[in-house]
């Protein structure tokens, strides 16, 4: 007889669950993408350089590029990071004013405004940043090599650099020190599905400058007029109410489908937007070899078979080669690996040899390469040869 589960015990359940979700994810949380945009509210126009720290834990770089101007009356995204698959940069802002004869002019930023913060909760930014999150704007000393033409190059982060020897490609003469007085640290915008309602939020970030003639101070503050900005809004008594109400069915929902062994409802915000919808045509297409692959694959939902060669132990994107296929040509690539070792074991390296069949759309995924790729987003894409 088929015990009932109470409304508490159902709740727990489902709180837990999510909790391991969110856990397993933890990486994936802290990707996407990040802007910062400058917007002038004085009469006279600032250049940005900005210097962008790669996290690196073995051999750090910092890129450093300038100038970026910044007209009066004009907004500029002086930081924009749009890669999904990783976790946005860090980066060091300098500013300064090109003088008549082309010198460049240091500005002053006496105040750094708060104009939102940051938040990790990966593992690996834990290591580099303990306190778990902290302001998105602070104060900084570090120098960057400029001059008044366009740089564009890297040096290694932790490094005393003599601006004296550095020569980047097409600059003339000698680069010139300055201070980045700030240190910019983003979160990803990351998006969510909560109770039907797509919701979004960090990410953006925006500064207000207003810079006079004769003036080398910046009048930093909040940019307060965007609607779309990183900051929280205080919230009303009743949106919380709702939000809450809402909460508790989700979760109802959720751990309903957990006890009866059902799908979790609702698109999560790691798929594409039209998964739902190439999920439903998976394991329909006849079974195809993967050493008969055709560039004219690219955007079909296929079934493939092959033996694996190799499987790489990337946290992410670790791609698995098929001893079928060309190098450069049809390679599966599961973007969060921990799935299939949920279910294969911690070694995926158990599947060395074996044939598998996988079912995805084929698409050019530059983080597994520059060939054709099946993405694997979920477990159920795939398969031991002979399973059903």
């Amino acid at each position: 007889m088929r015990r009932t589960v109470g409304p508490i015990v159902l709740l727990l359940t489902a709180c837990l669950s999510l909790s391991v979700l969110r856990t397993a994810s933890a990486q994936e949380e802290d990707q996407g993408p990040a802007t910062l945009t400058v917007c002038n509210k004085g009469t006279r126009a600032v250049n940005v350089a900005i210097g962008s720290h790669d996290l690196d834990m073995v051999a750090p770089t910092l890129h450093v590029v300038a100038w970026q101007s910044v007209k009066p009356g004009a907004c500029t995204d002086v930081y924009d990071f749009q890669t999904t698959a990783y976790i946005p940069f860090p980066a060091y802002l300098a500013f300064a004013f090109l003088g008549p004869q082309a010198q460049v002019i240091p500005a002053r930023v006496a105040t750094i405004p708060d104009i939102g913060a940051w938040t990790h909760w990966s593992t690996y930014m834990a290591v580099r940043f303990p306190a778990g999150s902290g302001l998105a704007l602070s104060r900084a000393t570090k120098q960057l090599c400029v001059s008044s033409a366009p740089v564009d190059y890297s040096v290694p982060f932790n490094s005393d650099v003599n601006c004296a020897s550095q020569h980047p490609r097409g600059v003339q003469g000698a680069l010139t020190p300055i201070a980045a007085q700030v240190f910019f640290h983003p979160s990803a915008r990351t998006c969510s599905r909560i109770a039907g309602d797509l919701r979004c939020g960090g990410g953006r970030y925006y500064l207000d400058v207003a810079p006079k003639a004769g003036d080398l101070e910046l009048h930093a503050t909040h940019g307060d007029d965007h609607a779309d900005e990183s900051v929280a809004q205080l919230r009303t008594p009743e949106q919380d109410a709702r939000d809450l109400a809402n909460g508790v069915k989700t979760a109802t929902e959720l751990a309903n489908a957990i006890v009866n062994g059902r799908r979790l409802p609702g698109p999560r915000s790691d798929e594409p937007a039209d998964f739902t919808a190439k999920r439903a045509q998976w394991w329909k297409a006849s079974m195809r070899p993967a050493g008969a692959y055709q560039p004219s694959w690219i955007g079909q939902i296929v079934v493939v078979r092959g033996t694996v060669a190799s499987i790489g132990d990337q946290p992410m994107d670790a791609t698995i080669v098929l001893k079928e296929s060309l190098k450069d040509g049809l390679t599966v690539c599961p973007q969060y690996p921990n799935r299939l070792r949920r279910v294969y074991g911690a070694d995926l390296n158990v599947l060395v040899g074996k044939t598998i069949e996988v079912t995805g759309e084929v698409e050019r995924y530059e983080p597994c390469g520059n060939g054709a790729t099946i993405r694997i987003l979920e477990v159920e894409q795939v398969r031991l040869a002979g399973a059903r």
